[in-house]
């Protein structure tokens, strides 16, 4: 089996993993995750189940892609208390402690299995078990990444810039709502136990001295759990794209939620205020936003809280961004040269986790083969994708906007236009990149493309999109074409934290 533990990990001349590993991206993944699971009757009715990285599992062996990846490497192992002290509360770790050991007890008492009622989170006889599982695979990851790069730094010979190692965690429970609520009784909230990426970040800076940690989530949950336990940081830069407004859960995650304190400016909030955000919305954000911000804050080290309930197909999220999206979001990250670990968070259609999912590490894998290529001292042309790397997205181009295809370029729905500007416009007071004159320029240059209607394939219908939005305030055919793709949720101008609230999780 691929997920079975080698030997000590294959090393070549000075010190570097030998290439047949170390060209792979990482894969982490433990059948003791599965052990966090409903009572049966329940089970099928509620989103977060263990079959979630199940069917993601026997897609990436049915597709080949695990015999591409190192599936040895990582060693799953359960975080320790310390680690997870790190960043959480003692209080927090026992009350997930002490739930779980009641649950054992009185399986069938549903008062205790579901504290914040039903629908919402629930405890069983395994979920702190699972959920350190989960943390402490995270953990492995981002160690292993760090290992690989220090290695090749190490050893590098020439000026051009190394194969920057990745993983991907196939983990669960979820994690990012973790550490939002310290009510007692209900510090697990939104299917999360214990926050992963928020863990691992903080053993990053903590004790394997990586000066600056990047989180990116694009789960379309904001990651209030993430959010809060990094408020006042500056070591820890967290950057969420998600849906906001209409009571969607949790209702946090405003563009004038900043960061206070030293933190200030360490939080950057891309809230959607509609629905039906496209590819073309997200990476015009990514543009615009999230790669000039990360380059300037220059992480050692990248996490991403990978949730995929954005797809197209996952109607908890109501977004359609595709495969293809989720992959040339992934490599845009991948350009900031820095280690990276993936960290699956939600996503509730199990058939499109799972395609969205191989699709990432699909792409993965084909960067991993073009470096090699490129590498190659034989090899003078450009490398050649692997077969079957149909969901990779365009490659990267010359220009300010690499691997945005034209056909993105006129696709960004007016409501996300607005929502670029705005966040812009707050963040330009924390980070001077946003404010030179070349990244105005860049700015208009990408929404001046957006005269163009949305391409057909991309649009959405009056009826899926409950008779549209309207065209942001825009007449003639541009409007009415634009206005099909859109919805704006009543009340999206800033968050509260009335009760009513989705029971939705990651």
């Amino acid at each position: 089996s691929p997920w079975a533990p080698g030997p000590s990990r294959p090393r070549g001349r000075a010190g570097m993993v030998a290439s047949r590993s170390g060209l792979k991206p990482f894969v982490v993944y433990d059948d003791g995750m599965l052990a966090h699971a409903h009572i049966p009757h329940l089970q099928k009715k509620h989103p977060e189940k263990p079959s979630r990285i199940t069917t993601v599992r026997t897609a990436l062996e049915a597709e080949g892609l695990l015999a591409r990846c190192d599936c040895t490497s990582v060693v799953p192992r359960p975080a320790t208390d310390d680690e997870v002290l790190a960043i959480h509360s003692r209080e927090h770790l026992d009350e997930v402690r002490r739930i779980t050991q009641e649950v054992a007890s009185s399986p069938e008492d549903r008062d205790i299995r579901e504290p914040d009622g039903p629908g919402g989170i629930y405890y069983s006889p395994g979920s702190y078990a699972a959920a350190k599982l989960a943390t402490g695979c995270v953990i492995e990851a981002a160690k292993r990444t760090l290992e690989v790069a220090a290695e090749q730094r190490a050893a590098q010979a020439d000026p051009s810039p190394p194969f920057t190692p990745v993983a991907f965690a196939l983990v669960r429970p979820p994690g990012h709502h973790a550490g939002y609520d310290d009510t007692p009784g209900h510090r697990a909230e939104g299917f999360c136990f214990f926050n992963s990426v928020a863990v691992a970040a903080a053993v990053a800076v903590r004790d394997l001295g990586v000066p600056r940690v990047l989180i990116v989530d694009y789960d379309v949950h904001h990651g209030n759990g993430t959010e809060k336990l990094f408020w006042r940081s500056r070591d820890v830069l967290y950057l969420s794209l998600h849906r906001f407004g209409r009571n969607f859960y949790p209702e946090t995650g405003a563009a004038e939620d900043v960061g206070e304190g030293q933190g200030a400016g360490f939080t950057v909030n891309i809230p959607w205020a509609h629905t039906c955000a496209t590819d073309g919305d997200y990476l015009a954000a990514f543009h615009l936003l999230v790669l000039p911000i990360a380059r300037a804050f220059d992480p050692g080290l990248v996490l991403v809280s990978a949730g995929y309930d954005a797809a197209e197909g996952d109607v908890q999220g109501g977004m359609r961004v595709t495969p293809s999206g989720f992959v040339q979001m992934t490599n845009l990250l991948r350009g900031l040269c820095r280690p990276m670990v993936l960290a699956l968070e939600g996503g509730y259609n199990q058939l499109v986790t799972a395609r969205c999912v191989a699709a990432v590490v699909r792409g993965l894998c084909k960067e991993e083969h073009a470096w090699a290529r490129a590498r190659s001292p034989a090899n003078g042309a450009a490398p050649a994708s692997p077969a079957g790397d149909s969901d990779a997205g365009p490659s990267p181009g010359p220009g300010p906007f690499q691997g945005l295809g034209e056909e993105m370029l006129g696709s960004v729905c007016p409501q996300a236009e607005e929502q670029i500007r705005a966040c812009i416009a707050i963040q330009q007071a924390y980070w001077p990149v946003l404010a030179t004159d070349e990244h105005i320029a860049r700015v208009e240059q990408l929404f001046e493309a957006n005269q163009y209607a949305v391409p057909s394939h991309l649009r959405m219908s009056q009826r899926h999109a409950g008779g549209g939005g309207g065209g942001g305030g825009e007449s003639g055919d541009k409007g009415r074409k634009r206005g099909a793709q859109c919805e704006a949720p009543a009340g999206a101008a800033r968050s509260g934290s009335g009760a009513g609230a989705s029971a939705a999780g990651a």
